[in-house]
């Protein structure tokens, strides 16, 4: 019991002659308090009837229990963490400013590729309309070999046709191919400076 309230209860067996200790739980404030200990409902374990003990409690004890300690202060961010936090924060900044140029010029690239994808779209679309109805005609071989582009050259137009109309091709085949010249101009670079040590 802590001041007169209980806080926990426990059953316990006790073998003839020993001693044991128990203990509950108790989540402490502030202050004085009384403490108590008191034994009840005692029985023999072999006839199971009650019987009696001669102290059933352990009599009051006062204890005193400190405040508890105020957090310690979060601890400072290293350098390390504050210049990476300074160099974030900037590019961010820098960033968020120039927002309206990146997007001017995104634009304009994109309107730019746009014109000539429709450009060479329009003009595909021709050649491939021609190819069609020249294969539907019933010419002789001497002038659909001079007068129409040979069959490879078809199944070309064809396939880049199919590329150009569609936009979802058209700019994933576009990306790749930049990302393909980077990398090589990457590697030509490289070369060239492994020469030059030597």
């Amino acid at each position: 019991m802590i001041d007169d309230i209980v806080v926990g209860t426990n059953s316990f067996t006790v073998p003839a002659g020993e001693t044991q200790v128990e203990s509950v739980s108790w989540t402490a404030s502030a202050g004085k308090h009384l403490v108590l200990a008191k034994i009840s409902e005692v029985f023999d374990t072999n006839t199971k009837t009650a019987v009696s003990v001669a102290n059933q409690t352990t009599g009051s004890q006062s204890i005193n229990v400190e405040p508890a300690p105020p957090p310690p202060p979060p601890t400072p961010p290293s350098k390390a963490t504050q210049t990476i936090n300074l160099v974030t924060n900037t590019i961010q900044a820098g960033i968020a400013s120039s927002t309206p140029i990146v997007k001017r010029v995104l634009s304009s690239i994109y309107n730019m590729t746009e014109s000539l994808r429709t450009t060479a779209e329009k003009s595909l679309a021709k050649k491939v309309e021609n190819n069609t109805k020249s294969t539907g005609n019933t010419q002789s071989a001497k002038t659909q070999e001079t007068g129409f582009l040979p069959t490879t050259q078809k199944h070309l137009a064809n396939a880049v046709f199919a590329v150009v109309s569609s936009k979802l091709l058209f700019y994933f085949g576009l990306v790749l191919s930049v990302v393909f010249i980077f990398l090589m101009l990457k590697m030509i670079l490289k070369d060239r400076k492994r020469k030059n040590k030597y």
